[in-house]
């Protein structure tokens, strides 16, 4: 992975790659495109998420033994927006279950140049440090 200017990285992981590939041709059937989707995410949410906060705690093993770990620091918030991004957030789940989900409604004004316009917006009230961004085709992450 490599970053192009602060907080925006490019995965040039070759299977991601091959699953953009998918994405962007447009005579992918729409089965199709959610597939590439849930099969490209996983890679894409452990790169956005690799720089959370942690901090550590000691643990009693099945052995019996201590070990040190590093545990999240804050809850995480998925934050998806409608119609681009809602096959993004069921992948987050089974590697975050607690993590609270946001939601953006977000379109385009074709007749005002494609500007964005906001439409809907369902937040958690405590947004914290650590967000992911679900877009069309990137999953961005922010830690403030």
């Amino acid at each position: 992975m490599q970053t192009t200017s602060g907080k925006l990285y490019i995965v040039n992981h070759p299977l991601v790659q091959d699953e953009l590939a998918i994405l962007r041709d447009n005579t992918t059937p729409l089965d199709q495109f959610r597939a590439s989707v849930e099969r490209m995410l996983p890679a894409l949410i452990l790169e956005a998420t690799k720089d959370l906060y942690t901090h550590p705690e000691t643990v009693l093993t099945r052995s019996g033994s201590l070990a040190s770990v590093s545990r999240i620091s804050q809850g995480l918030v998925v934050v998806e927006i409608l119609r681009a991004a809602q096959s993004m957030v069921g992948p987050v789940l089974p590697l975050y279950p607690k993590a609270r989900i946001g939601v953006l409604g977000i379109k385009r004004d074709e007749e005002h140049g494609c500007v964005p316009v906001s439409y809907y917006r369902n937040l958690p009230s405590d947004m914290g440090r650590d967000l992911i961004l679900g877009q069309s085709q990137v999953y961005e992450s922010r830690v403030a």
